[in-house]
């Protein structure tokens, strides 16, 4: 079954599209794409996660989910913003970074800076007043008004902040819902998979996608039959997409479990281009169908 048809098949149809129309979207990814500087700190390389994002997104308008989309640690908005870019009306974003309290910042993993993620966002379409922005450590994070549908996290990258961040999720996931975990396998934060492979193990969190090596992000779903779904619909994808060769994702074990696991192509521009290319296209043509 192809793509388009288990998009089709998943819900009656999308309740609204992105609010960020989609010539400012293009842009942003033309910006990824050219290796910009100016909203580069944190985050990586994105484009493969940005389209794997794009195409969860795509299967959650489609099945009419709503809810809270970010990210723990924006830094400068790399990431955050190819997020963004799939809220909907009905959609809250929110943002959370410590920015200048650079004491509440433990383990020096990042250094965001707010002025330069306000003048990012502002520059590639998205209202900051629509955005609940938090400031402080992810420790002190409340009960939001809204169940979680997409996040990221890439706040603190000790044990404890890493499992907080993630329960934080788990407790105010949508069933569908989908967080992003940063650095899973870097081998310079080794916390990060210690505690998300705990959580693994106990049950609470379900992986279904890795992609890596270079700045790793693990994919995980709040329930088994959210991360069953977007497995399968990552398997279609595999069979149409010029990027994997037509054929199937290969698998990695994750704390005892088998999950898709995308290799990035390395530090050459030209493969880097295709995958944004390829973004490019669902936002273009297959995320227009919404």
């Amino acid at each position: 079954m192809g793509l388009l048809a288990l998009l089709t098949l998943a819900g009656k149809g999308p309740i609204c599209c992105p609010l960020t129309p989609v010539r400012i979207r293009t842009a942003y990814i033309d910006e990824v794409a050219r290796g910009s500087r100016q909203v580069k700190r944190g985050g990586g390389k994105i484009h493969h996660n940005a389209l794997f994002a794009q195409m969860i997104a795509a299967d959650q308008r489609r099945r009419s989910v709503c809810g809270g989309v970010g990210e723990i640690g924006v830094h400068h908005g790399h990431f955050f913003i190819a997020l963004a870019h799939t809220a909907c009306a009905c959609d809250s974003m929110f943002a959370a970074d410590v920015f200048g309290a650079q004491h509440l910042n433990v383990d020096h993993s990042g250094r965001g800076d707010k002025a330069k993620f306000l003048s990012n966002i502002a520059k590639f379409g998205l209202n900051s007043s629509l955005i609940t922005l938090f400031e402080g450590s992810s420790l002190n994070l409340r009960k939001p008004p809204w169940q979680l549908r997409l996040l990221s996290i890439d706040g603190g990258h000790t044990d404890r902040i890493t499992t907080n961040d993630l329960v934080w999720f788990l407790e105010n996931a949508h069933p569908t819902g989908v967080a992003i975990l940063d650095d899973y396998d870097n081998s310079g934060w080794p916390d990060v998979k210690t505690a998300v492979d705990r959580l693994i193990r106990e049950g609470k969190v379900f992986p279904f996608l890795y992609v890596g090596p270079d700045h790793s992000k693990l994919f995980v779903a709040s329930t088994m039959h959210a991360a069953a779904h977007y497995s399968e619909l990552l398997a279609a994808y595999a069979v149409s997409s010029p990027q994997l060769n037509n054929s199937a994702i290969p698998t990695l074990q994750v704390a005892g479990i088998s999950i898709h696991k995308v290799l990035q192509t390395g530090d050459a521009r030209a493969p880097l281009v295709r995958w944004a290319k390829e973004w490019k296209g669902w936002v273009q043509h297959r995320d227009m169908v919404c």
